[in-house]
C-alpha cells in the first residue's frame, strides 16, 4: 500500500510507502468525520503536519529561512533601504546570499552608531 503525493501544476508524483494500517485508519477517521466542515478541518490539520514533515526532508538550503535570519533581513532592509525579493524569504540559500552581501554594511553602521552614542554619553 502506498500514498501518492501529487503536484498537479508540475505533474510531480511521489509514491510514499505506507503500512496497511495507515490507509485503513485514515479511511476510518474520514468516515467518522461525517460532514464537510469536519473533513475540511481534518484536511487542514493533515496538510500542516505533512508540510512540516516535507520541509524536514528538504536539503537545508531549500528550507525556509530561520526566524532569526528573517528578522535580521528585515532590519537590514529597513536600515539600509535595500529591497529584498520574495525569494529571500522563501529559500535559505537566497537568504544566506542576501545576508552575506548586506550584513557587513549593516554591522558597520551599527558599530558606528554605537561609538557615536558612547562618545555623546561620555561627553555629558
Amino acid at each position: 500500500m502506498a500514498w501518492l503525493l501529487i503536484d498537479t501544476e508540475s505533474d510531480l508524483l511521489v509514491e510514499i510507502p505506507a503500512s496497511a494500517l495507515a490507509p485503513e485508519t485514515v479511511r476510518a477517521q474520514w468516515e467518522r468525520l461525517g460532514n464537510d466542515e469536519a473533513r475540511e478541518a481534518f484536511g487542514q490539520k493533515l496538510g500542516a503536519l505533512l508540510e512540516s514533515s516535507l520541509i524536514d526532508c528538504l536539503d537545508s538550503d531549500l528550507k525556509p529561512p530561520t526566524a532569526a535570519q528573517t528578522a535580521y533581513a528585515i532590519a537590514i532592509t529597513k536600515r539600509l533601504g535595500v529591497p529584498a525579493s520574495a525569494e529571500v524569504f522563501r529559500f535559505r540559500y537566497v537568504m544566506t546570499d542576501f545576508l552575506k552581501e548586506h550584513a557587513p554594511v549593516f554591522k558597520a553602521l551599527a558599530t558606528s552608531a554605537s561609538k557615536n552614542r558612547a562618545r555623546k554619553s561620555g561627553a555629558g
